[in-house]
């Protein structure tokens, strides 16, 4: 089965999706849902970092880099 990747178009789109069903734990927030206008065959998937992850994420990168 092919799989497409595509960005959530509009804020409304991203707000509903909040609504929805979510999973979570100390690091990473994972919203899901089906969105109504969108194509139902669709499952909406949106990722929400923690700040101090996210910061940890930036100072291994310039190391590295």
């Amino acid at each position: 089965m092919k799989s497409k990747i595509l960005a959530l178009s509009k804020n409304e789109e991203f707000k509903s999706l909040l609504k929805k069903k979510k999973i979570s734990n100390k690091y990473v927030t994972i919203f899901f849902g089906k969105l109504p206008h969108k194509d139902n065959k669709s499952l909406n998937i949106s990722f929400s970092v923690k700040k101090k992850l996210e910061m940890q994420l930036k100072e291994i990168k310039l190391k590295e880099g």
